[in-house]
């Protein structure tokens, strides 16, 4: 099936922590490390390994927010993000469970959008060298 999206998406791994934000425990936040597994100006696929199915089933309540945290990358300096978990899938049957979720960066501002575009082209080029 030929991918339809708006924007270019770079499958690239990278580490990550995400903090998810539950109101409903007095804002206090549920911190994950994981990896992308792609990453495009508008969102990426996280994948957060060893996540027990108690903080998954958390996550799915409600609409969550999630705070990115990139590591720093040459040349492109940037902050976290924060955007909206879209969608998220839970795999138990291996060794590791592992949760991965969409997150949607439609609120961010136009530095960080801009900072986010210059990282994904940054990634491209460095993929299409191994190539």
């Amino acid at each position: 099936m030929k991918d339809v999206r708006r924007t270019k998406r770079v499958q690239v791994r990278l580490d990550v922590k995400v903090l998810v934000l539950l109101p409903e425990e007095t804002f206090r936040p549920e911190e994950a490390d994981g990896y992308t597994a792609d990453i495009s100006d508008r969102g990426m696929m996280i994948y957060l390994p060893g996540m027990d199915e108690s903080h998954y089933k958390k996550l799915l309540t409600q609409q969550r927010w999630a705070k990115v945290f990139l590591p720093p990358p040459q040349k492109v300096a940037m902050g976290p993000l924060i955007g909206k978990i879209v969608w998220i899938d839970y795999d138990a049957r291996g060794n590791l469970p592992i949760c991965k979720m969409g997150v949607f960066f439609d609120t961010i501002n136009a530095e960080e959008k801009k900072a986010l575009s210059e990282l994904v082209e940054l990634l491209a080029r460095q993929e299409e060298k191994k190539d």
